[in-house]
């Protein structure tokens, strides 16, 4: 049986399975181990030259981008976050209806993934479980 290079799509989430949304993106960037980042830019300001990305440089992807199933993407909400109803519809599909505590998971999931070191996120996405009343199986 030969193997493909391409990714395995993203399951199918129901906008409150928050466990499951959770687990999945937890063993995405446990195993990824590498922020998701546009291409640089020397024009963007020196604090940041590389923003993370819903879909990154040699396809990674960030917390909330590893839900996006490819024929959902759209390169427009690299700029938007995850609380957004872009975003939302590109996970979910349209008219999708996300309860707050799932925009807040999602929220949460992505602000690991841009502004903690990777060497902390098992220990913040630990925390994280806690707070959103999670089991952690990491």
């Amino acid at each position: 049986m030969q193997t493909s290079d391409k990714p395995v799509p993203p399951p199918v989430f129901c906008a409150d399975d928050r466990q499951g949304i959770f687990d999945y993106v937890v063993a995405h960037l446990l195993q990824q181990n590498e922020r998701s980042t546009q291409p640089k830019n020397p024009n963007r300001c020196a604090k940041n030259p590389n923003r993370c990305a819903y879909r990154g440089v040699h396809g990674l992807q960030c917390a909330v981008g590893c839900l996006i199933p490819d024929e959902r993407y759209v390169g427009e909400i690299e700029n938007g976050d995850a609380s957004t109803s872009p975003v939302h519809e590109a996970i979910f599909g349209k008219n999708a209806s996300v309860p707050p505590e799932t925009a807040m998971l999602l929220f949460l999931l992505q602000q690991v993934h841009d502004s903690c070191e990777v060497a902390s996120w098992k220990r913040t996405l630990k925390l994280a479980a806690t707070e959103f009343n999670l089991a952690w199986r990491f």
